[in-house]
């Protein structure tokens, strides 16, 4: 015999986060959860891309993970910039208007 159980899908963008509530038996996995909710589909119509991966309280998980009840699955999408190299342009930027700062004289 098959419980209830509930879990959460969410996709979160930069303007906004949604969230989505999907019922079903224990041996959903989390490919059908998400599916069910809609929110991969949402995610391809406002990224122009599929999720990259799914996760589950902060750890990375298949799509054929089978959730506990209460699971907050997270639909996770590609990295827009790579962070080190955002990070590589930051500093350089900051550098060089420390460089720019010391160069003006006072009137």
């Amino acid at each position: 015999m098959t419980e209830s159980f509930c879990v959460e899908v969410i996709l979160a963008l930069p303007e906004i986060c949604h969230r989505h509530r999907v019922y079903g038996d224990e041996a959903a996995t989390v490919g059908q959860a998400v599916a069910a909710s809609g929110l991969d589909r949402l995610c391809h119509d406002v990224t122009g891309a599929w999720p990259s991966a799914y996760g589950i309280h902060g750890r990375r998980v298949g799509r054929d993970h089978a959730p506990g009840h209460g699971a907050r699955i997270e639909v996770l999408r590609a990295l827009a910039v790579d962070p080190k190299a955002a990070r590589r342009r930051r500093v350089a930027s900051a550098r060089a208007e420390r460089r720019g700062a010391g160069d003006q004289m006072p009137d």
